[in-house]
C-alpha cells in the first residue's frame, strides 16, 4: 500500500473530521486503552528538567487521572465546571 501524499492540500481540503458536541478526551487518549491487553502498555515517556525520565503505561495514566478526578470532586468541583491548569513547558 502506498503512503506518500502527493496531493496534500487536496486531500487537507477534503479531510474532515466528526467531533461530538460532548467530547472526553481522557477516554478517548487513555481509558479506553488502559481497559484489556494494552493497560500495560507504554502511554508516555516525560523527562524533567533534570533529565530524569519517567514512565507510564496506560493503566497508570487511567489512575492518575481517576486520582486527579477525585481530588477535584473531593474540593467540591462539579460536571460542567471550568478547570485549568498552569504547568512549565516541558
Amino acid at each position: 500500500m502506498d503512503y506518500y501524499f502527493t496531493d496534500y492540500e487536496g486531500l487537507y481540503s477534503k479531510f474532515h473530521l466528526e467531533i461530538p458536541g460532548k467530547c472526553n478526551l481522557g477516554e478517548i487518549l487513555c481509558n479506553i486503552h488502559a481497559k484489556g491487553q494494552r493497560k500495560n502498555k507504554l502511554a508516555m515517556i516525560f523527562e524533567d528538567e533534570k533529565g530524569e525520565v519517567k514512565k507510564f503505561t496506560y493503566g497508570q495514566m487511567a489512575e492518575l487521572s481517576n486520582k486527579l478526578g477525585n481530588v477535584l470532586k473531593g474540593i467540591g468541583t462539579v460536571r460542567g465546571d471550568p478547570v485549568a491548569f498552569l504547568l512549565p513547558s516541558s
